[in-house]
């Protein structure tokens, strides 16, 4: 790019279409082209690094078991089963199980959290290549953080167990509302305390204690 720039200068540049209209304003041009070719070809300033983005999300371990609490008193178990890809490129956003748990005041025990159901959804994308009902599958969470303000805290919960044996309910990576055996979501851990409070958890808890049992 430079070396283009300085034989369109070394040709006079377009000082001569000038010269046709004003011969003052020609000389102008040829001064501005001087200048630019001196500054072309005069040292030339190190190139800039661009800044790698920064991860803001907190690290957890397959196994991790976490207590979330809403804004509106309730609580409730994640543990961690995966994890996918996460942006910036490297790191990795924990996959969750969100549990079926009835929450009598105390935690509950390792065996729990290694064979409780998770969370199950019904939600469905209309298509004419499947017929039927809706599919009953468990939901998956992939938990971002997006910026700073959205990093887990312990406003948001805390870990209450680690190494809890619980493989995932399915292929997470295959988890889109419209194929795969499980559902994968992607939310940022505020979105929990704020769902808690909505209807539509109690109505996946009902749906869940319907159709499923605990882990063997």
């Amino acid at each position: 790019m430079r070396e283009t720039a300085l034989d369109i200068l070394d040709r006079g540049g377009d000082v001569a279409r000038w010269e046709e209209e004003d011969t003052g304003l020609a000389k102008q041009r040829q001064h501005v082209l001087e200048r630019l070719r001196t500054k072309l070809t005069g040292p030339q300033p190190a190139p800039k690094r661009l800044k790698r983005p920064l991860p803001h999300g907190v690290a957890f371990n397959v196994g991790d078991a976490v207590l979330l609490r809403s804004p509106g008193g309730k609580r409730a178990i994640v543990v961690v089963v995966g994890h996918k890809p996460g942006w910036p490129k490297g790191t990795e956003n924990p996959v969750v199980e969100l549990l079926l748990w009835e929450d009598t005041g105390e935690l509950p025990t390792r065996e729990f959290m290694a064979t409780a159901p998770p969370l199950h959804t019904d939600s469905e994308v209309p298509t004419t290549l499947r017929e039927g009902p809706p599919r009953i599958r468990p939901n998956l969470f992939s938990v971002f953080t997006a910026h700073k303000a959205s990093a887990f805290n312990a406003d948001i919960g805390d870990v209450i167990a680690t190494d809890i044996p619980r493989p995932p309910a399915g292929d997470y990576l295959d988890g889109s509302v419209m194929t795969g055996h499980v559902m994968l979501s992607g939310v940022q851990w505020k979105w929990f305390g704020v769902f808690m409070d909505q209807p539509r958890y109690e109505a996946m808890r009902e749906l869940t204690r319907a159709h499923t049992r605990p882990r063997r």
